[in-house]
């Protein structure tokens, strides 16, 4: 007898079984201890972090090739003084292209007069080109829907990113990084072998698009005892897969 993935559990009499999940239901729950690279899930840094200076944050950068819904993530300390603090957050880092000297790039690079461009879409006459089907093109929300840019991020890899042309875009482009929310701010730690439990059961899961980073930054406090702080970290997220089909391994 074959096995409906598609039906819904049940009881035994029948009754539909419901439960409270704050993933979508395409996801995977997925522990995640190190980020991706563009050769594989899994393959970028592991969330490992040690300070041992006061003049400057041990900082660690990653990012995840596919959209993931971020529920909560756990940490562990080692050897924190009082003055010690985590940080953790999402940045936009800047979109970088190439320009286009015949005009027929496909879009402006145009100054916004505050240090910093930003790229208006002119699909075969501007003077910029950017590859909008990849995840080098950094997404920056525009909070009133004013934006120059749409994209329907898929399940996994970035999407393409589209025009909008009356100017109701959902997103912006920019020649610079852009910071977008912190997650944790300064977050003061104390003491060793301490477990920290980022996230609560009853808050739906953020989805976290490919086209942004995490920064996360361990500071050791000014005025404390020479010392050696110490974290590990890992995040619970749901996403579609924990393999590129290239990674999937093989049972001798």
């Amino acid at each position: 007898m074959g096995i409906n993935l598609k039906r819904p559990p049940e009881t035994f009499d029948g009754k539909q079984l419901v439960t409270a999940n704050a993933l979508p239901e395409w996801c995977i729950l997925n522990q995640v201890g190190r980020g991706d690279t563009a050769e594989g899930i899994g393959l970028g840094p592991f969330f490992m972090l040690s300070n041992d200076s006061v003049s400057a944050p041990t900082t660690l950068e990653f990012s995840l090739i596919d959209a993931a819904y971020v529920t909560s993530g756990v940490g562990v300390v080692q050897a924190a003084k009082l003055g010690d603090y985590l940080r953790f957050e999402v940045i936009a880092p800047a979109t970088v292209g190439e320009a286009a000297p015949g005009n027929n790039g496909n879009c402006y690079k145009y100054p916004t007069g505050a240090g910093f461009d930003i790229y208006i879409p002119a699909p075969g006459v501007g003077n910029w080109n950017l590859a909008l089907s990849s995840a080098d093109c950094h997404l920056v929300p525009n909070p009133d829907g004013e934006g120059f840019w749409d994209c329907d991020v898929p399940n996994t890899g970035p999407g393409t990113i589209v025009p909008n042309y009356t100017m109701r875009g959902q997103y912006d482009l920019y020649s610079i990084g852009m910071r977008l929310n912190k997650f944790a701010t300064d977050v003061p730690i104390l003491g060793t072998d301490i477990v920290l439990n980022f996230g609560i059961s009853n808050v739906r899961a953020k989805m976290i698009p490919p086209h942004w980073h995490w920064i996360v930054s361990l500071f050791r406090g000014p005025d404390t005892p020479e010392h050696t702080v110490n974290v590990a970290f890992y995040l619970q997220v749901g996403r579609a897969r924990s393999y590129l089909p290239t990674q999937i391994p093989m049972v001798p």
